[in-house]
């Protein structure tokens, strides 16, 4: 799986539902983890799925929000990266987008 092969040892992976994924990386500000997530996404475009003779490429829309400490529950945090999904759909699909916290 590409995304598992991409995570350190301390990285956590896990499905949300659907095709809904999320993952945490500890230690790891938002531009480090916007980089990861661009990483990943061109990696997974650059790796189309093979149907007999044919080609099948592959895109992804990645959310990326980071844990700040007046987060009480993981929920906002997902909520946030969740704004983001939806903002990197609504903006042309396939690309990453930071939705940061508030200020």
């Amino acid at each position: 799986m590409v995304m598992s092969s991409r995570l350190r040892r301390i990285d956590l992976l896990g499905r949300l539902g659907g095709e809904e994924f999320a993952i945490l990386l500890p230690d790891t500000d938002a531009t480090g983890a916007y980089e990861f997530a661009e990483r990943l996404r061109q990696q997974l475009a650059d790796q189309p799925a093979r149907c007999g003779e044919e080609d099948i490429p592959i895109t992804v829309s990645i959310g990326v929000s980071a844990f700040m400490p007046q987060d009480g529950h993981i929920d906002i945090i997902l909520a946030r990266a969740d704004r983001g999904l939806y903002r990197a759909k609504a903006n042309g699909r396939n690309r990453v987008e930071l939705e940061a916290a508030p200020a």
